[in-house]
């Protein structure tokens, strides 16, 4: 009995190595961008967490010691769930140094908080600031909180300098993670 190649089922070396290929090209322009937004997401659901750990902190230590001024920063950062302190060398990127004035928080994800990074003179008397890099790394841009703590609202410095006008705000757009949050 004769067998012809022709009746044998499968694929030829040829056609699985294209297929394997085409496989290879698709996946080489999908995977960054998959990447990117899940890094994009990571970052923005940690700056949401840190924002609501500040805010909470912030109503806590209201509660506990009326009459909050902006020296008390520093306790309200003190009251989030950090797990290292620090009052020297540079933690954020592009940020000032840590120091006992503006000390530097990390937490358990790798992210850092710096209290008190600038002062706002709009009515600095009713505001205190807060920098936070959500990876810790420096690779994603830091964002600025400002907190009102009159009217208890948390905003980010570009939305806080286009209320108040102020010059002394960093110049840094908020970072390209929390716009669409911001401007919910």
């Amino acid at each position: 009995m004769v067998f012809s190649k022709a009746s044998q089922p499968g694929f030829t070396m040829m056609e699985a190595m294209i297929a394997v290929a085409s496989i290879g090209v698709i996946s080489a322009l999908v995977l960054p961008s998959v990447l990117y937004l899940t890094g994009t997401s990571t970052s923005l659901a940690r700056t949401k967490n840190m924002a609501s750990s500040i805010m909470s902190a912030t109503a806590l230590y209201e509660k506990n010691n009326p009459g909050i001024t902006p020296s008390d920063a520093l306790a309200i950062a003190d009251d989030t769930k950090y797990t290292n302190k620090f009052t020297s060398g540079t933690a954020i990127t592009s940020g000032p140094a840590c120091s006992p004035t503006s000390p530097c928080y990390n937490f358990s994800d790798g992210s850092v908080l710096m209290a008190n990074p600038w002062t706002p003179t709009a009515s600095s008397t009713t505001y205190f600031t807060f920098r936070y890099d959500p990876d810790g790394t420096g690779s994603t841009p830091p964002v600025d909180f400002v907190v009102n703590f009159d009217t208890g609202r948390l905003t980010t410095s570009d939305i806080y300098k286009a209320e108040t006008a102020d010059a002394i705000a960093p110049s840094a757009h908020d970072p390209g993670y929390v716009t669409p949050w911001t401007q919910q």
